[in-house]
């Protein structure tokens, strides 16, 4: 026994409208995802930029005279908000300048200068002072008796514009967290001479 499907029913099943839609519904989420993430990526990158192009300026700007006021180094500290724009230096971020001379077989924290007011981050060189841990700068870095070097440490907080996964996640790259950057620049003319034994006031966010 045969039956035929109703003319109205069968029109029914081949009708493909809406067919785009529910395909757009489905990929959609995906497009945003990818979008999203490379606009991170970039935030990221970004920045880490900017931090390089800092802490190279800063050594730089110090290295280049025989004498570094403490005029000098306000100055210094000024030009920064302008080498990380867009990114806006805050209270958790901190700019840190170390005055390394050699001793023998060791190393001598003879001056450090801090941007801003938040003393909860610190150098991972050292405090003024004491004997320099120069074992995180990259390479076989060493310091002859009577050499001299600037250091300048960076740190800022990056907080992602969309999301904040683990840190786990992509190596902490869609997370909030603190980035640390250095950079070390030996002196034009030799060793600095730093005639005010204070530094300028810090910068309170």
């Amino acid at each position: 026994m045969s039956c035929k499907i109703p003319f109205s029913y069968s029109k029914f099943r081949k009708a493909e409208k809406g067919s785009v839609l529910i395909e757009f519904a489905l990929i959609f989420p995906l497009f945003l995802l990818v979008f999203l993430g490379g606009t991170e990526v970039f935030h990221y990158l970004m920045l880490e930029r900017k931090m390089s192009q800092t802490v190279s300026s800063v050594s730089h700007f110090i290295t280049q005279t025989k004498t570094v006021t403490k005029d000098n180094i306000e100055d210094i500290f000024k030009s920064v908000e302008n080498i990380m724009n867009p990114f806006q230096m805050n209270a958790k971020s901190q700019i840190i300048i170390s005055y390394i001379v050699g001793a023998g077989t060791s190393s001598t924290i003879s001056k450090q200068c801090s941007f801003t007011t938040n003393a909860t981050i610190k150098s991972k060189i050292g405090t003024k002072g004491s004997t320099a841990n120069i074992s995180i700068i990259n390479g076989d870095f060493t310091l002859s008796d009577g050499e001299a070097t600037i250091i300048t440490e960076i740190y800022y907080e990056f907080k992602p514009y969309f999301a904040n996964f683990n840190k786990n996640f992509m190596n902490g790259l869609f997370s909030k967290q603190t980035i640390y950057n250095n950079s070390v620049r030996e002196p034009r003319f030799g060793l600095i001479d730093f005639p005010d034994t204070d530094c300028p006031a810090r910068t309170a966010f």
